[in-house]
């Protein structure tokens, strides 16, 4: 506040040669110099100290109202809180500083100037000035001493020798000269929504003058007095207006009293009254009412002035005076929303709307101000035929009521709408349309608030020439104002009305691509399947404007949100099929949450189901949460009679779709939930927690699926081996063959390769048991093929581990081993017997007893069978002995830390010769020979060639290049190095003796020939039970040790 000026340059004004008056320091000092100043500046004599005491505590409390009048000024600058600020300063002892000069110069209407003294040169400089409005002669001077105490300067009054002056016939006292004037303005600032706010300000500007407009706008009662005495004339109009101009524009209501009891004209009073209607004097409007001065117009123009304004005390004053509430006359009004700037002739009340000066128009409402007045305020205009809407502008449209000018003009309350609404009705037309129409017209979404909260009727129909049924629901579409559709729709307006082309809301939303506005009717429950007079609905309205995929996105927004789009009409739209088509999977949960209110089986034009339709698509997830909801797809059909179960069949997805059945069926402990068993439907994805509770629950094991398959085949099939073990423990048929002649042992060999699988061990392991438990009858060799053979029955005894063929305990043997063909011993004695180089026959088998005596057997069926004999014995004799999860250590049983496989010879790849080896050895003379077999998938060329060979010890010395040259075998190493080196292209690895049976054969029948070298070019006989059986790829039974 403080404004530190230069040290004064003249005498004259220079305060240092005026003389000091000292103060008492109680608090008080501020207010004692000031008031002292006063009286030395009025010519009065001194106050005493307890006048001062009495005139410091008066100008103490003036000085607090003075900040309560001003709150809205001073607030900003004064200390911590407003109301401890003022409470404080009530007190008699609180000292004053600044703010309170400040305060003093408005209440004593005074300058005041504050001087202190400078420490540097020692005069007084002036370091504050305040009321420079009120004038700058004679200031009341006080001193600061800086420490918060303040003295008064002794000045001299205003000049005592202008009346003098004034008195001279030769002086004009209506002289008109340029002067600098400091002058209260106002500004009216604009509020979108909210009442017009007056602003007042202060402006200082060169113009012309005389000097009883100065002393009037100075407040100056004594000049002015004098002046009027000596002829100033009161009605001489300068460019600022009459002296009675002055006098309201700065708040002088003395001097104004003066200036009307000396003659003021008509003119200098109207004008006086538009000042003070301007500026919200109340008591100089009063006074200028009872000079009976103005005419009635001028007092209605300053009514509508003062309504703008929103001075209700002037109004008050006006109207109980007797100005015509009702009068029209032409005013300014203005507006930021909508815009207008514009002459008007409208009476107070619209004026009053127009500024939203909500306690205006409640006081003239309440002395009857007339409410069926109709004035051009309104932007908007509409063709009466048509229903078309026209901005033309504000204040262009056709004149309306003052409710309608309400709307236009909202005030952000609502008061001002609500306060009229309470004395006219809202559902009343004008030209054709309502106030709520007018409200959407004019995009309001607080106004249409206000309306439907006093009873206006949503279902308000446009009243046209030609009969549309537009009603405020279509309107609002139309313009897509999503903020007035959801007040419409809680307000429970008819959704689904139509107009006369049967559009509703949603269509016409659609067609004018308002997304969020259908987001908000389908979100209230609009109806999507209504049809229109032209057979369109919604959906179609999209699909014609290429609008479809945004409509899509939208409505599956809304049903994502937790919405339940309704439609009457399921053909036309579905919620549920357009979640479905879309695959939106948060839609359709959405949906699925609501199913109460939703058919989850409904169907289309071809019957297809929200699940038909999944299936189809290879939607799994959708198909998933729709048969958890209940949706029927075992027995509801399409027109072309299929289940939503044979449509996901033959989709690729198949295999998935069934998974969900299938887990469907364990989840809710269903196990008919097909028409086929669902062991089937188990077994084929491998689930043998659920085929074990299928088997518990009777499941039969052996019914054929519509395929021809038992759940054994299946089980084969898929190389399910521990689902094989479990079927045939609960009674599956190995033996089983359907209509393809296919076996549970051909699948599983078919889907094996020639490497064979756990199912096809499984299997002929059954086969095998069964086989040997049942026995057949064999051709039994006496003397290790030397005498005759018998027929027998072989069987063994399961429980003991006993193969039996007679009743003698000779006859009752637990077999050590048991191989496939005849032992060496035997072919030797048949070859002397017969002389024949051909001593095995088909089927033939031999076993080693606990005594090492061999027996040797014929069976039936060649050397599959024999194979499946071996393989019983060994597995019934090692269950008999270790339990079913125990082996033998020879290999013929499991021991622990060893487990059983199946090998066999592979042929080698296609384009390549693979060359199986192996040696053997006389025990009684020593003689040692090889044998080996080429075997090819080529036609031309030897190489590439693979050479396998059983001796693992054989194969790890030739291939270890680093055997150190100490080795006995060094030399001979080297040699088959080199000898492979000169082989292109060729490899040397190890095989199982169970997989080299053929070599085996060839280096065995090499020990009986004795020759140097035999070639045969064709298979021997006595080595085709090998070669078959390497061919086919049957599985032998082999122990290996498990890390």
């Amino acid at each position: 506040m403080l404004k530190p000026q230069n040290l004064l340059g003249t005498d004259h004004d220079d305060p240092s040669h005026l003389p000091i008056i000292r103060i008492p320091g109680d608090g008080r000092c501020l207010f004692r110099s000031v008031v002292y100043g006063a009286c030395l500046r009025a010519g009065e004599q001194s106050p005493t100290p307890s006048k001062q005491k009495q005139l410091a505590d008066d100008l103490r409390a003036k000085v607090v109202n003075e900040f309560i009048k001003r709150r809205a000024d001073t607030e900003w600058f004064l200390e911590g809180d407003f109301e401890s600020y003022t409470g404080q300063m009530r007190k008699p002892h609180i000292w004053g500083g600044e703010p309170e000069l400040l305060m003093c110069s408005h209440v004593l209407r005074m300058p005041i100037r504050v001087v202190m003294r400078d420490k540097k040169w020692g005069s007084l400089k002036i370091i504050a000035e305040y009321g420079e409005e009120y004038g700058k002669d004679c200031p009341i001077q006080v001193l600061y001493h800086g420490y918060g105490h303040y003295d008064v300067l002794k000045t001299s009054p205003l000049s005592k020798d202008l009346p003098i002056c004034i008195a001279n016939p030769l002086v004009d006292v209506n002289f008109v000269g340029t002067a600098s004037l400091k002058t209260k303005t106002t500004e009216i600032v604009l509020r979108d929504e909210s009442p017009h706010e007056v602003r007042f300000g202060y402006e200082e500007f060169k113009a012309e003058v005389t000097p009883l407009f100065l002393a009037a706008h100075n407040g100056n009662l004594t000049l002015l007095r004098n002046l009027l005495n000596v002829g100033a004339k009161v009605n001489l109009r300068v460019f600022r207006g009459y002296a009675t101009t002055a006098a309201v524009r700065e708040g002088h209501e003395e001097v104004l009293a003066v200036l009307v009891n000396s003659g003021a004209s008509q003119l200098a009073c109207e004008e006086a009254l538009m000042e003070s209607s301007y500026l919200g004097h109340a008591s100089i409007s009063e006074l200028l009412m009872l000079s009976n001065m103005i005419r009635p117009h001028v007092a209605a123009h300053a009514l509508v002035s003062a309504c703008c304004r929103g001075f209700v005390e002037v109004v008050h004053v006006l109207i109980k005076h007797g100005v015509d509430t009702n009068a029209i006359s032409r005013t300014l009004l203005q507006s930021s929303k909508p815009f207008l700037h514009a002459n008007v002739d409208c009476n107070a009340l619209f004026a009053a709307v127009v500024s939203r000066q909500i306690n205006v128009v409640r006081l003239l409402l309440e002395v009857g101000v007339r409410t069926d007045i109709k004035v051009k305020l309104g932007a908007w205009s509409w063709d009466k035929d048509t229903g078309e809407e026209i901005r033309v502008g504000a204040g262009l449209a056709e004149a309306y009521p003052i409710t309608w000018c309400a709307v236009e003009y909202y005030e952000s309350t609502g008061s001002i709408l609500h306060t009229l609404l309470s004395h006219l009705s809202p559902n009343t037309y004008h030209i054709g349309r309502t106030l709520l129409h007018h409200a959407i017209l004019c995009r309001n979404e607080k106004a249409l608030t206000t309306l439907l909260n006093c009873n206006a009727d949503s279902e308000a129909k446009f009243l046209t020439n030609e009969e549309t049924n537009v009603l405020p629901i279509h309107m609002a579409s139309r313009f897509g104002l999503c903020d007035i559709l959801s007040c419409l729709t809680n307000a429970s307006c008819n959704l689904n009305s139509v107009t006369k082309s049967g559009d509703s809301a949603l269509m016409i939303c659609a067609r004018y691509k308002h997304e969020q506005c259908l987001r908000v009717l389908a979100s209230a429950g609009a109806d999507m399947g209504l049809v229109n007079a032209y057979g369109e609905c919604v959906t179609s309205i999209a699909k014609t404007i290429q609008w479809g995929n945004e409509f899509e996105i939208a409505i599956l927004d809304v049903i994502r949100g937790g919405n339940v789009v309704k439609s009457s009409n399921a053909s036309r739209f579905s919620a549920l099929m357009l979640a479905i088509r879309a695959n939106d999977i948060e839609a359709l949960k959405k949906l699925i949450e609501h199913k109460d209110k939703i058919d989850i089986d409904e169907q289309d034009g071809d019957g297809f189901s929200a699940a038909m339709i999944a299936a189809e698509k290879g939607n799994t997830e959708a198909f998933r949460l729709l048969l958890y909801a209940g949706s029927d797809v075992l027995k509801l059909k399409n027109k072309d009679g299929l289940t939503a179960l044979r449509i996901a069949e033959q989709n690729q997805n198949g295999e998935v779709f069934e998974k969900i059945m299938l887990e469907y069926a364990q989840e809710k402990n269903c196990t008919c939930f097909t028409d086929v068993n669902p062991l089937h439907c188990a077994i084929r994805h491998g689930d043998i927690k659920y085929v074990q509770k299928l088997t518990k629950k009777g499941c039969d094991v052996n019914a054929f699926d519509d395929n021809g398959y038992t759940p054994l085949m299946l089980a084969a099939r898929g190389n399910h081996g521990e689902i094989c073990e479990l079927l045939i423990s609960c009674g599956a048929k190995c033996d089983i063959q359907n209509e393809r002649h296919e076996t549970a042992l051909s699948l599983a060999r078919e889907n094996g390769g020639t490497q064979g699988n756990d199912a096809e061990r499984v299997i002929l392991d059954e086969l095998a048991r069964r086989m040997v438990l049942r026995g057949a009858c064999v051709k039994k060799h006496t003397k290790c093929g030397k005498g005759s053979f018998h027929r027998k029955l072989l069987v063994m005894v399961g429980d003991r581990g006993i193969l039996k063929w007679g009743k003698s305990n000779k006859r009752n043997v637990i077999c050590r081993d048991a191989e496939v063909g005849g032992s060496t011993k035997f072919r030797l004695n048949r070859r002397i017997k017969f002389d024949d180089d051909d001593v095995d026959e088909q089927g033939l088998f031999y076993v080693v007893t606990t005594q090492n005596k061999e027996v040797h057997f014929v069976c039936d069926g060649g050397a599959e069978m024999a194979m499946l004999w071996v393989r019983g014995i060994r597995l019934v004799t090692r269950e008999a002995i270790f339990g079913k999860n125990g082996s033998s250590k020879d290999g013929m049983v499991k021991v622990s830390g060893k487990k059983s496989i199946d090998v066999n010879w592979a042929a080698p790849p296609s384009g390549s010769f693979k060359l199986n080896t192996d040696g053997s050895r006389l025990s009684d003379s020593g003689f040692i020979a090889a044998g080996g077999i080429f075997r090819d998938q080529c036609e031309f060329e030897l190489f590439p060639l693979i050479i396998e060979s059983d001796s693992l010890s054989a194969v790890s010395l030739i291939n270890n290049t680093q055997t150190p040259n100490t080795h006995p075998c060094f030399p001979l190493l080297c040699a088959c190095r080199l000898l492979l080196g000169r082989l292109p292209r060729t490899s040397l690895n190890h095989i199982f003796r169970e997989g080299n049976s053929c070599a085996d054969g060839l280096a065995k029948r090499a020990v009986l020939l004795k020759s140097d070298l035999h070639i045969f070019d064709v298979v021997p006989s006595f080595l085709s039970l090998s070669f078959n059986a390497d061919i086919v790829g049957v599985p032998v039974p082999r122990s290996v040790g498990v890390d």
